[in-house]
């Protein structure tokens, strides 16, 4: 909850939307909304804001490694 709240500096801005991103992603929120939210909170939390194509490339890629895990599941 910490996390949602704080300003992110340049240096850890993509490493925060991938946690955030794999954390939406493991309790099933739609990819599409994920995306939404990512970029939204980029823009008010992330100082300076990341460019949206940045922003979707990495929710993009969590996104890919989250479905290869979910097919390696049980």
């Amino acid at each position: 909850r910490q996390l949602i709240r704080e300003d992110i500096a340049e240096g850890s801005r993509n490493n925060t939307i991938a946690s955030l991103t794999g954390h939406l992603l493991r309790r099933e929120v739609d990819l599409d909304v994920v995306l939404e939210l990512m970029l939204a909170w980029n823009r008010s939390h992330c100082r300076p804001p990341l460019p949206d194509d940045e922003v979707a490339r990495v929710v993009h890629s969590i996104a890919r490694v989250h479905e290869r895990g979910a097919s390696e599941s049980p």
